[in-house]
């Protein structure tokens, strides 16, 4: 069974493929993104954040669910179509990186849940794309 820290470095393994910065985070709140998102090196956008959010043991106490929502951010132009299909494309890549179909790690599959825009701040532009994490204990 692999624990929090290894999944989050096989997600960060996949994500360096693609996008140059990827960072862990405890955020849950706001607020606390928006620390997260303020400390970025724009020069490195766009980015994604790994944050846990919950995770359950279902089937009898066979199997581990988790819950984690990857965060992307890039920049935000106002009266910037280019911006914005650039933050799109952005997060299509994301999007691909865990296809419907299951993406497998090291014995962990990974499902595509959801994705929302999760801007909190006029400079970025940010989409939270949710993921279910599945694995045998």
């Amino acid at each position: 069974m692999r624990n929090l820290q290894e999944i989050a470095e096989d997600i960060r393994s996949l994500l360096a493929e693609t996008f140059r910065t990827i960072r862990f985070s405890t955020a849950e709140m706001t607020p606390q993104l928006l620390s997260e998102i303020k400390a970025m090196n724009e020069s490195r956008l766009p980015a994604v954040v790994i944050v846990f959010g919950s995770g359950q043991i279902v089937e009898n106490a066979r199997k581990q669910m988790l819950k984690l929502t990857l965060v992307l951010i890039d920049r935000f132009v106002a009266g910037s179509d280019e911006r914005a299909i650039s933050a799109w494309t952005s997060l299509q890549t994301l999007m691909n990186l865990f296809p419907a179909d299951v993406t497998e790690m090291n014995g962990v599959f990974y499902l595509p849940v959801q994705f929302y825009n999760a801007s909190g701040d006029p400079k970025y532009a940010c989409f939270a794309f949710e993921v279910e994490a599945h694995q045998a204990i």
